[in-house]
């Protein structure tokens, strides 16, 4: 399956911790996504998807005393490249079992709306697994089936993004690679915010997970 989209979003508005935001006027997004699923054999499946995303503020200057123009600019933790894949087999016994794997993975995404600190991709592996039941052996009555499953998160034991506090996200700016602990107090002062708290805030409204 094969999607192309053009969004426009007005009146958007950027988190600026505090419970406070700015209006970021319109925001453009355009991009295509690739998704698909096959069958080789009976029982086998698999699957995945790749999605392009091309996101620009179009007119957003900051209300701050800085009057910060974030026009052109990524909004913040909007990756460009996502993708997903897994694979799965099920097996044909008197209590069916599936066992599985997937795959994930999130590009680079910009930290603020000034574009300076990059957070840096990551790719995160799960496994699962799951046994159903049948209406004859359930010892719930009336219940077609259950379906009892487990799930091992994160295989590879990365550290990944999604499941970091905001101070240890691996970062990358001007300088070289470190954590968002270490950029806290210069970040405050580019995207105009009281503190540094504000700025963790801030980040963690507009996370769109």
């Amino acid at each position: 399956m094969f999607s192309a989209f053009d969004i426009e979003r007005k009146n958007v508005y950027s988190a600026r911790g505090g419970h406070t935001f700015a209006v970021a006027g319109t925001v453009e997004s355009k991009g295509v996504e690739l998704a698909g699923a096959v069958r080789p054999i009976d029982g086998w499946k698999l699957w995945g998807n790749i999605a392009y995303v091309h996101a620009r503020y179009i007119n957003f200057i900051d209300p701050g005393p800085a009057g910060l123009n974030f026009s052109g600019n990524t909004p913040p933790n909007v990756p460009t490249w996502v993708a997903n894949a897994g694979t799965s087999y099920r097996f044909a016994t008197y209590w069916p079992v599936e066992v599985g794997a997937t795959v994930r993975y999130v590009g680079n995404r910009f930290l603020t709306d000034n574009n300076e600190v990059t957070m840096l991709a990551y790719t995160i592996a799960d496994a699962f697994a799951f046994v159903d039941v049948p209406r004859a052996d359930n010892p719930i009555k009336g219940v077609d089936s259950t379906r009892i499953g487990f799930r091992v998160r994160n295989l590879l034991d990365r550290a990944a993004q999604a499941d970091l506090p905001l101070e240890r996200l691996p970062v990358k700016d001007r300088a070289g690679c470190r954590t968002v602990g270490q950029l806290l107090p210069l970040l405050t002062g580019l995207v105009g915010v009281e503190n540094e708290s504000s700025l963790v805030e801030g980040f963690e409204e507009h996370d769109p997970h």
